[in-house]
């Protein structure tokens, strides 16, 4: 009987963090230069526990960044972004995040202008010479 109860808790405590997890809601890439940004929207109510875990990037199909969390960066999403020179218009890169606990998203893009200029490049009121 106690074997009983104690499985019967282990499936309800299963169960319940199964229908508290979701996949992320949506999954953002940038590229400017050799910079790639990921944003992997993913609302959660405790990010410690319950969180984007692992973040995949692939480049003409060839998986060359896989990153893993142990915590979500805020409540509402993991933000995280990769060098990868040698990016090139028509280049194809797709981005998969994935929860801890259970789901996936992927998108994908075509790389337009990969030698646009990053924010970050220059100075805050400095022009380019």
């Amino acid at each position: 009987m106690k074997k009983a109860l104690a499985m019967a808790a282990a499936v309800m405590a299963l169960v319940s963090q199964i229908a508290l997890a979701d996949p992320p809601s949506a999954v953002g890439i940038s590229i400017v230069k050799d910079r790639i940004m990921v944003t992997a929207m993913h609302a959660t109510k405790d990010a410690s526990r319950h969180f984007i875990g692992e973040i995949e990037v692939s480049v003409n199909g060839v998986k060359l960044i896989d990153q893993k969390f142990l915590r979500q960066a805020n409540d509402k999403m993991q933000l995280a972004q990769f060098n990868c020179p040698g990016l090139k218009a028509g280049d194809k890169v797709s981005a998969t995040a994935t929860c801890n606990i259970m789901g996936s998203k992927t998108t994908e893009i075509v790389v337009q202008q990969a030698d646009a200029e990053h924010p970050l490049d220059k100075p805050f009121g400095m022009k380019k010479q």
